[in-house]
C-alpha cells in the first residue's frame, strides 16, 4: 500500500476527522490547556522580577512549573495511550 499513495483527500476524510468526538476532545483540551498556560510562561519571568526578584532569580522561580510539566505531561500521555 506505500506504493498507491493518494493524490488529494477526499471530501469524506474531512467529514471524518470533523465529526470524530475524539478530535473534538482534544482540541478543547488543548485549547483550554495551551493558551493561558504558554502566555504565562512567557510573562511569568517578568511577573516574578516585578515582586523584587533579581532576573536570574525570577527565570530559576519560573522554571519549576514547566520542570514539573515534563513528567505530569509523560503521564497524562501514558494514560491516554492506554485508554
Amino acid at each position: 500500500m506505500k506504493g498507491k499513495k493518494k493524490s488529494r483527500i477526499g471530501r469524506d476524510a474531512f467529514k471524518r476527522a470533523f465529526t470524530d468526538w475524539r478530535c473534538w476532545a482534544h482540541f478543547i483540551i488543548t485549547l483550554c490547556n495551551n493558551g493561558p498556560q504558554r502566555a504565562f510562561d512567557t510573562y511569568a519571568p517578568s511577573i516574578v522580577t516585578s515582586f523584587g526578584f533579581g532576573n536570574l532569580v525570577s527565570n530559576a522561580m519560573a522554571a519549576v512549573g514547566l520542570f514539573l510539566q515534563v513528567p505530569i505531561s509523560f503521564g497524562f500521555s501514558w494514560v491516554s495511550d492506554h485508554l
